[in-house]
């Protein structure tokens, strides 16, 4: 017990020394161009969910009997923002932050319908080109850097929820994509929309049949879509 909390006690020191030095990296890199750059803070809310990657094409994919469909959960998100123009069209920004990702599914265990829902916890760092496609709109597209922070499981008739580090211990690094836009309201106010999905995997799992034969290998990656609001200085 006293290792198993002191392993704890060493992913969040680690967690949040990787923040910190996110941030001090942030700081050294505007220091000397303040006066062009803007901050902002922002908060969005959306759905997560996941999507099944089939590396061989296999018609049970679409068999409605193996109910492999992921279904969405509540996403929210709260990041920093620090824009940089590079001319009168296009900037680049960066919105160091925190968000929930995840997905619920359910299926068959032999005996039981189980219905799980799976909640991912990631620092995330997207590092964005935005484009002024019209005085009041801004779209915006670039890769998504994450690390997983949290992993927890909520099954339907359970009341507490389940720690699942151990089971994405080796896939905690994700590496993905972001695209979207805002709408500039005023000069300090935007709301937005974004869109993520995940190059690297979740999961890989396969499925067999009852003598043990391999049917189809699976690989789960993460999406999400949010919106947001955001406040700049």
């Amino acid at each position: 017990m006293y290792i198993c909390k002191t392993s704890i006690k060493i992913i969040l020191v680690k967690n949040r020394l990787l923040f910190i030095l996110t941030i001090f990296i942030f700081c050294c890199f505007v220091k000397g161009n303040a006066q062009y750059i803007r901050f902002g803070i922002q908060a969005g809310a959306g759905i997560a969910s996941a999507f099944n990657y089939y590396p061989k094409n296999n018609d049970l994919k679409d068999d409605p009997e193996m109910k492999l469909h992921n279904s969405p959960i509540l996403s929210y998100s709260s990041n920093l923002y620090i824009s940089y123009p590079l001319n009168d069209v296009y900037s680049i920004a960066v919105e160091p932050g925190l968000i929930r990702k995840g997905f619920s599914n359910q299926f068959f265990d032999g005996y039981d319908e189980l219905y799980n829902r799976n909640f991912l916890y990631y620092f995330q760092l997207p590092v964005l080109l935005e484009f002024k496609f019209d005085r009041p709109i801004t779209l915006s597209i670039g890769p998504e850097f994450g690390y997983l922070l949290s992993a927890k499981l909520k099954e339907k008739y359970d009341t507490e929820l389940m720690d699942l580090m151990h089971y994405y211990r080796k896939n905690r690094v994700d590496l993905g994509l972001q695209g979207g836009g805002f709408y500039s309201f005023s000069e300090n106010f935007d709301f937005g929309l974004k869109i993520g999905f995940s190059f690297t995997n979740l999961d890989k799992f396969y499925l067999g049949d009852t003598e043990g034969y391999m049917l189809t290998e699976i690989r789960r990656k993460a999406l999400y879509i949010n919106a947001f609001t955001r406040y700049k200085f």
